[in-house]
């Protein structure tokens, strides 16, 4: 008898009966470890009892992290946890190195235990866009004041506030 993966199948006969009520050459997904016992009559109606034991392991615990959000051009270090013993990204990242992500996207991180198990999670990334116009340029004269109109998009604007020729200003936003 061979097990292969997931698949039930005995050789050497006509007449396959599987515990279970399974086919020959059934595709099982067992949720525990159990016996599979076979009963094969062959053409001259010779009967031969085998069976096979699914050793069933638990997959890893896979954790990508929250989903989260950071402005563009900023970097961001994917790290999985869990009880895996290797994490691998998709589009090319590195476990626990920084990289800069170029579009808002979802990265999926496969974990692999000490039995070949592989199990999934996702992080989505989404990346801010900010758009600042600081107005138009000004001159001034020592002593004069202007009003500087800033405009934002998506995002807070963060203005930081300067002095220079000792002018007074006023932001408006």
């Amino acid at each position: 008898m061979l097990w292969r993966r997931n698949y039930l199948k005995a050789q050497g006969g006509v007449i396959y009966n599987w515990t279970g009520g399974f086919n020959n050459n059934s595709n099982i997904i067992p949720d525990s470890s159990q016996w599979y016992i076979v009963s094969v009559i062959n053409g001259n109606q010779c009967q031969k009892t085998d069976s096979v034991f699914a050793q069933v392991y638990d997959a890893p615990i896979i954790n990508a992290g929250n989903d989260t959000s950071i402005c563009l051009f900023d970097s961001i270090i994917l790290s999985a946890t869990g009880n895996a013993l290797s994490y691998n990204w998709t589009n090319n990242v590195i476990d626990g190195i920084p990289f800069v992500p170029s579009v808002s996207n979802k990265y999926v991180v496969s974990g692999t235990n000490l039995n070949s198990c592989v199990n999934y999670d996702t992080i989505q990334i989404d990346l801010i866009i900010l758009s600042v116009d600081a107005g138009v340029n000004q001159v001034l004269c020592t002593g004069d004041s202007a009003i500087l109109n800033g405009s934002r998009s998506q995002s807070n604007l963060v203005l930081r506030s300067f002095r220079r020729y000792n002018f007074l200003s006023k932001y408006i936003i």
